[in-house]
């Protein structure tokens, strides 16, 4: 409506404006530092916004109708402060991300509020959060980038999620049930944690924050199933994979370039490494479990350090992945469990220092894949 028009200043409506929606584009390119959004306003459309960069503060009207904001309407916004209103019932995706001075995000007693989604508060300053009563949902990496975030308080109404000795914000994987089995969100601060013996999942991004993270360590009763994202690009150093552990998911412990020690408890019930689960970590050894039955593509890719890979000799594994060691130039000779049936292409791409790889006379191999070991130091191979 008014995009590109420079020289207005500032917008002003009437305490008793009929306006009920702000579409989007409808203030790009201009100038003012100040707008009140009225109070009949129910809906706001995406980028209305867009390249507002002298916006410093936004106001909602008192007694505010406001039900449904838009993806990134406040993105990138030099804002320092907001009050979200009562009605709200979400916020939405990258709502205010990289808006780089957010400091307080004021959420009232008797808000309406029922879920935050991902990258909601990416890139901003603020400290603390309020979660109020009917907050049912936070979203894969909600807090993501909000590195000054030390603070989470939640009304004693709200029975969906719970903080546990100032450090971990917990929920339910199930809203029905009264089990408080996910870990949500792990403060900044922690260098060590112990995950308690009730958690069952962790949330993708739970870790993303803690920068000092050195050490996790489950408790010996853990009943946790599977690893996701949680501690991509942490500082951990050492890890103990609980054996109630079954999958190792995506992306795991992706780029967690101080992790050299990754142990497994006796008895694991492990079957699967997927994808990019320890790629570009410091790792330089690895003693798989005997239940492992397939590691997937680029698990192990880029891990400039490993040079043992041990695989028992009951091992039940069945697929190497594609790309699953390429590019680790210190791997060295490897003798494969005779369950194995097929090693995909590129597997051992670029593995510079194995020269014998050996198979048992029971193999049962059956496939290899385009250039599995292309460009390796192969001298010698033992096919049965």
């Amino acid at each position: 409506a008014f995009c590109k028009s420079p020289n207005i200043k500032s917008i002003e409506f009437p305490s008793d404006s009929k306006l009920n929606c702000i579409k989007a584009l409808a203030f790009v390119f201009l100038l003012i530092e100040h707008v009140v959004i009225p109070k009949n306003v129910k809906f706001i459309f995406n980028k209305i916004f867009s390249c507002f960069s002298n916006i410093k503060t936004i106001e909602f009207a008192d007694g505010s109708e406001l039900e449904w904001v838009s993806e990134n309407v406040f993105g990138s916004l030099p804002i320092e402060s907001i009050n979200i209103p009562p009605h709200l019932k979400k916020i939405s995706k990258e709502l205010f991300k990289n808006c780089n001075m957010l400091k307080h995000v004021n959420i009232p007693e008797n808000s309406e509020l029922v879920s935050i989604e991902s990258e909601a508060f990416s890139n901003t300053l603020i400290e603390s959060l309020f979660i109020p009563e009917k907050v049912a949902y936070l979203k894969d990496g909600w807090f993501k980038g909000a590195n000054s975030l030390q603070k989470i308080t939640i009304s004693p109404k709200n029975k969906n999620f719970k903080i546990i000795n100032d450090m971990l914000l917990i929920g339910k994987s199930d809203k029905e049930s009264n089990d408080f089995d996910l870990l949500i969100f792990v403060f900044v601060d922690i260098n060590n944690i112990e995950i308690p013996f009730y958690i069952k999942y962790i949330k993708n991004n739970a870790f993303a924050n803690c920068i000092n993270l050195q050490t996790v360590v489950f408790h010996p009763n853990c009943q946790f199933i599977s690893f996701n994202e949680s501690l991509a690009n942490s500082l951990i150093e050492k890890i103990t994979i609980p054996n109630s552990i079954q999958i190792i998911g995506k992306k795991a412990f992706y780029n967690c370039q101080n992790l050299q020690i990754v142990e497994f408890q006796s008895g694991s019930q492990l079957y699967l490494v997927d994808c990019e689960a320890f790629q570009s970590t410091g790792i330089t050894k690895i003693s798989f479990p005997k239940s492992l039955k397939q590691i997937k593509s680029n698990a192990f890719s880029e891990c400039q350090w490993l040079r043992k890979v041990i695989f028992s000799p009951d091992s039940e594994l069945e697929i190497i992945g594609e790309n699953a060691f390429s590019n680790t130039p210190l791997l060295e000779n490897v003798y494969f469990p005779k369950s194995l049936k097929e090693i995909q292409y590129y597997a051992f791409y670029k593995c510079k220092s194995i020269q014998n790889v050996t198979f048992p006379k029971n193999a049962q191999i059956e496939y290899f894949g385009f250039r599995s070991f292309a460009k390796s130091g192969l001298e010698k191979i033992i096919v049965p």
